[in-house]
This record gives C-alpha cells, structure tokens and sequence, in this order.
C-alpha cells in the first residue's frame, strides 16, 4: 500500500483553445501548452526527433503556443497563454503553474510512478513560470524579446560531478533573449542571444537559402556559455539546455522530382569544458546522408548516420584521457501505400 496511491490514469491532460476572440485577441490558450519562442535558446517545448532532419533545417519554426496533446508528464506548462495581434506587433504573454516529480535534489522526467519512492516524488514539488514574448515586424526584418522567470517551490541541488558544477541550483532563475531575422529574396539570415539570471551568455547565428522548389541550404555556428542555465532552452545543440558547447552545423536537402530527393548534414561541435562521460574538453561530429525514392505505389527510403562523442577511457599508465567513440548506422524503409486506409511497410538496419 502507497500513501499516495492514485486510482484511475497516473496522468490527465486537457486544454482548450480559442481563435480570433477580437481584433487583436487572436488566441486564447487554457489548460496545457507548449511554447516556442525566438531560436529556442529561451523557450523552445515542441517534439522533435533530431535536428539532422529533412524535414527541419536550422532555421526553428515559431509557431508559439501549441495545446499539448502528447502523453508525457514532462515538458509542458499548465495555466494561460495568449497571443495578441497589434499590426506590425506581435505579443505572446503567458503563465504556468505545475506539479513536478521532485526527488530531493533534482526534477525527475521520466513520468514513472512504478516504486514507493517514485510515487513518493509524484509532484511533490511545483514550478512556477510565466513571461512574454514580443515581436516587431517590418519589410522582411523581425525583431523580438522574450522575457521568462521561473521559480521552484522546493531548491534544485546540482551534483558533484565535474560536468555538473554550473548546473542550475537553488530556487529562482529568469532568462532574457533577443532574436531577430532578415528575409531577403531567398536568403534568411537570424541570430539569438540570450543571458540567464547569472549573467552567462548563449548566442546562435544562421543563414538559410533556397535553392529551388523544396530545396534549401543551411548554415548555423553556435557558442554557449558553460555557465548559461536554462530548463526551457533546446536549441540547436548536441546537449539539452544549450551549455558548455560551441559548433558549426550545415544541412542540404534536394527534391529532384516527385520520385526523387535526398538530403545532407553535418554537425561539429566542441565542449570546451567537462561533460557528461568526459572529463577533460572533448570534441565530435555527426553526419547524416538520406535518400528517398518511389514509383507507383512503393517508396524506398535508405539513410547513413555517423556519430562520434569522446568519451572517458584510461590508458594504460592508469591515467585518463578521452577516445573517440564512433557509431554508424544504416537503415533501409519500404512502404506499399496499398490504399488511403493501408500501408504496408517494413525496415532493417545495422548498428557498428
């Protein structure tokens, strides 16, 4: 017997959303919600698998507030969020109020309630949030500021590992950015810059181009501050929380015909401080090569990964260094679109 036992489904999701209320009332949000805001060096709580996509390219897509419909108990916010239309303004407010799995020292993310003491975390402490978002448009050119604070009821303790000495801790945190963006014919430049309550910096800088009918290129260098805390920031990076790492990301994807299209990318990045598994600087890369091809009713997909993140060994003189580690990864997809109701589809693939 649990303490804290619940009957019925360990969680319950619900929000409900309301468009063109007035003239410059444009959405009205209530209930759970996810925010994405600038780069997402502020704000940025929508899915995504990888940012070596096809479908992605460096450039984030802002669609601001989305109602959360995913099963998670994690990565949401609950309460109000409005966006407001004000002609050449653009102004996103919100506020947020929620339970949180909490173990003591740290927020757990996992959404498990299986053991004594994972229900004994069950929301047992509460986070705090709300901000606004603002965004000025003129000719091509978006200038916006973004504006958050958020505060725990009980402290967050960071550990003691070396990668872990400029974790967020205590109980209070507020994040400043500003973003802005150019469209020139096919060219859009964009950059943010954002500062976290100790004052550290991260900052991205972007182009992307289009080349074509569904054909774009991509460039991205990035620096974040090994001090910068942020629990919302996800923007393009190999770690979450946008910290202790710089990098050059490309990407290039080509729709030759309604048969035929293929994509290429590739990231660099250094951690120029100890990591996770790394205790010294360490550096990697990783690369994505993906082509898709369909006639009739069949469609092949055939993609290549490489991935190289250094991690600890030690040598043979009992001191420690860090070794590349590399991954490959292959994978073939078949798909038979048998009708609008049925698909058939198989994969295989290999792992080294």
């Amino acid at each position: 017997y649990y303490k804290n036992k619940t009957y019925g489904y360990d969680h319950y999701s619900i929000s409900l959303t309301i468009r063109d209320l007035s003239k410059y009332l444009k959405q009205l949000t209530i209930g759970d919600y996810r925010l994405n805001l600038g780069e997402g060096l502020a704000m940025k709580q929508n899915f995504s698998i990888n940012y070596l996509s096809d479908s992605y390219g460096a450039k984030h897509t802002n669609n601001n507030i989305a109602p959360f419909r995913s099963s998670l108990e994690y990565g949401y916010n609950t309460g109000l969020a409005t966006k407001w239309d004000f002609g050449k303004i653009e102004l996103v407010a919100f506020a947020s109020y929620n339970a949180v799995d909490f173990n003591g020292k740290t927020v757990q993310q996992t959404g498990y309630h299986r053991t004594e003491s994972e229900i004994e975390n069950k929301n047992s402490n509460t986070l705090t949030m709300g901000g606004l978002h603002l965004n000025y448009f003129h000719r091509g050119l978006t200038f916006g500021f973004t504006s958050l604070l958020y505060h725990y009821d009980k402290p967050i303790i960071h550990g003691t590992q070396k990668y872990q000495q400029y974790y967020f801790s205590g109980n209070d945190n507020n994040i400043l950015a500003l973003n802005v963006a150019y469209n020139y014919k096919n060219y859009l430049f964009f950059s943010e810059i954002a500062k976290s309550k100790n004052n550290a910096f991260s900052e991205l800088l972007g182009v992307q181009v289009w080349l074509g009918y569904k054909s774009s290129l991509s460039f991205l260098v990035r620096n974040y501050d090994k001090r910068y805390q942020n629990i919302y920031a996800d923007a393009i990076g190999y770690h979450s929380g946008n910290q202790n790492e710089r990098g050059f990301y490309f990407d290039y994807s080509k729709y030759v015909s309604k048969r035929f299209s293929y994509f290429l990318g590739g990231d660099i990045y250094y951690f120029p401080y100890p990591s996770y598994r790394a205790d010294k600087p360490s550096y990697g890369y990783k690369a994505k090569a993906q082509v898709e091809y369909s006639f009739n009713k069949h469609i092949f997909d055939f993609y290549f990964r490489l991935n190289n993140h250094q991690y600890n060994v030690t040598l043979e003189d009992k001191t420690k260094a860090v070794k590349d580690n590399i991954v490959s990864q292959y994978q073939l997809k078949y798909r038979y679109v048998i009708n609008e109701c049925l698909t058939f589809a198989m994969r295989v693939g290999y792992s080294h």
